[in-house]
């Protein structure tokens, strides 16, 4: 009994999955952008899509910040998660209908090595669109995700391969993996090569970091990167994606800042984008569900 118990959760878990990553992101990914759009935010609001994964959100944010519509933050969580999934189908079978929903709000730096930083908020595939199309081959960190992590998962092991590859097609040879980055990433800037990093994510036990506060909280982050932009003098362009509640569009906003003389000025940048960006949309944060990890600290303090 046990194990027809466990072989109909396992075919419902892989039916869920190819629903959620496969069928409905290729459908709203072909249809008409504005029949698109008006559908993602219908089944965002009336279906339990990503129900797990949104609650899981929910509650960890509620620990950190005030959310006035609980209904209505959900419903954006989940957006914000579907809408991630159909833009890698947009790239892949539409790029040219993706490209036209990205309205961009500032420049890249016109010649030089330069590094791109952003957290994970809103959604990504906007900037590595204006960054290919400006004739950018950027240097991403990625790491390779081993097939024994997704046990139980065949159809979401094929999908997580599925964004490396096409990230790959889009920028080949320029995917690093984390612990022998160091050295890559220097030689990326020694040639004028452009850098994308996403900075909000929390130190390793001993790894080299640097601490912010982000919701009152002490959050320690990765460091070595920041150290290397400061050595070498490297030029900085901020970036965050908002999206346009009313018609889906994505608003690439850059903010160059040029180089730094230390990396305390730039954290405190850092600092106040993160916040900014949950103070406005908290519900875009993609590490909500994992947010235990990222205020660490705390966790640490309350269990002494």
């Amino acid at each position: 009994m046990q194990f027809i118990t466990n072989k109909l959760n396992r075919v419902l878990t892989e039916g869920k999955d190819c629903l959620t990553l496969f069928l409905i992101p290729i459908m709203i990914a072909v249809l008409p952008w504005r029949l698109s759009w008006h559908l993602m935010r219908g089944l965002c609001r009336k279906t339990p899509l990503f129900e797990k994964q949104a609650r899981r959100a929910l509650g960890n944010c509620r620990q950190y910040m005030t959310i006035a519509d609980e209904k209505q933050w959900l419903a954006d969580h989940r957006c914000n998660i579907l809408l991630d999934h159909v833009d890698i189908w947009l790239s892949i079978l539409t790029p040219w209908k993706l490209r036209k929903q990205i309205i961009r709000n500032g420049d890249f730096p016109e010649a030089g090595a330069f590094v791109v930083i952003g957290t994970h908020w809103s959604t990504g595939f906007s900037v590595l669109h204006q960054l290919k199309a400006n004739g950018h081959q950027v240097v991403y960190i990625l790491r390779k995700r081993q097939r024994e992590e997704f046990r139980g998962r065949l159809i979401q092991y094929l999908y997580v391969s599925l964004r490396r590859r096409h990230l790959e097609r889009l920028f080949p040879g320029k995917r690093y993996t984390p612990g022998s980055y160091p050295r890559k990433l220097i030689k990326a800037f020694q040639n004028k090569g452009s850098v994308l990093v996403l900075a909000d994510v929390p130190a390793a036990p001993g790894e080299q970091n640097h601490q912010i506060m982000i919701c009152d909280q002490p959050v320690k982050l990765s460091s070595g990167l920041v150290n290397v932009v400061i050595k070498m003098k490297i030029s900085t362009v901020f970036f965050r994606v908002v999206i346009n509640n009313r018609t889906g569009q994505r608003i690439l906003e850059l903010e160059q800042k040029g180089t730094y003389q230390n990396s305390a000025v730039l954290y405190d940048d850092l600092q106040t984008l993160l916040q900014r960006n949950l103070n406005e949309d908290s519900a875009a944060w993609h590490l909500w569900p994992v947010a235990g990890q990222f205020f660490r600290n705390r966790q640490e303090r309350e269990n002494n």
